[in-house]
């Protein structure tokens, strides 16, 4: 009598699927098929999930709708800045290097405007009701003259 030895295993072979599971699907197709059979099985758990389906989309409209808002918003206040900040820089080159007190007050006032535009978070200044800065954020420093190339640029 003559003996088999035993199959060799390979380390690097997939683990066997036990034989009772069905192969997973493996198309979009296959897998709405599979879907429909188990909601055949269980309509009550087919409804809740129709339902929780359609909750989602509802949802996800309401969703796309407030982000295409706040979207205009920030268009609408970036243009506003924009403007200003190009009615700034017009005004800066007005007042070039002029040393009469007017003119230094203005340029204190720009500088202090061109400040607040170019502030990074890092350096954002916390208000209170009455507009007064809040102590525990950093105070705003004028910027730099690469924050305003980068910006024109």
């Amino acid at each position: 009598r003559t003996t088999k030895p035993a199959a060799k295993t390979d380390a690097k072979a997939p683990a066997q699927r036990d034989a009772a599971m069905p192969p997973p699907p493996a198309t979009e197709k296959e897998n709405r098929q599979v879907s429909r059979s188990n909601a055949a099985a269980n309509p009550k758990a087919d409804a809740a999930l129709s339902k929780k389906c359609e909750k989602l989309e509802t949802e996800k409209s309401e969703l796309a709708v407030t982000v295409e808002s706040l979207e205009k918003e920030r268009d609408f206040y970036y243009d506003k800045l924009r403007e200003i900040e190009i009615k700034l820089q017009q005004q800066q080159e007005e007042v070039g290097d002029a040393t009469d007190e007017q003119s230094i007050g203005k340029k204190a006032m720009m500088d202090e405007i061109f400040g607040i535009l170019y502030a990074t978070t890092d350096e954002f200044v916390a208000v209170d009701e009455e507009g007064e800065p809040v102590d525990s954020a950093p105070e705003l420093t004028a910027p730099s003259p690469s924050h305003r190339a980068v910006i024109e640029a």
